[in-house]
């Protein structure tokens, strides 16, 4: 495919992420969602919609598994991923330092 062949997609692979408490969250989750796809998580409450999204932005680590966009490593190279992508969580957050 030539979306393939030029690295143009966000692929995961046996995504885990699990707690000291011994909750699961994330139970190795993988696809692969190619550029201009529109793509959606969709889960009931506590599916594990927002530990999936704070593993791929880089605001939380992995317990197990690879995800890569563009051929960039998401688990790994935090600075490029923010490159990449960014997060808007579901809550109002206002920065103090922050200006229109």
């Amino acid at each position: 495919m030539k979306e393939e062949a030029g690295k143009k997609f966000l692929q995961i692979t046996g995504l885990k992420k699990s707690y000291g408490n011994g909750c699961q969250a994330v139970q190795g989750v993988s696809l692969k969602v190619y550029q201009d796809q529109i793509f959606c998580l969709v889960g009931q409450n506590g599916a594990g919609k927002t530990s999936i999204v704070s593993m791929l932005s880089g605001l939380s680590g992995a317990s197990e598994g690879n995800a890569s966009a563009f051929g960039e490593d998401l688990l790994k190279d935090t600075a490029g991923v923010r490159t990449l992508m960014g997060v808007c969580p579901q809550q109002d957050i206002l920065f103090d330092l922050l200006t229109p």
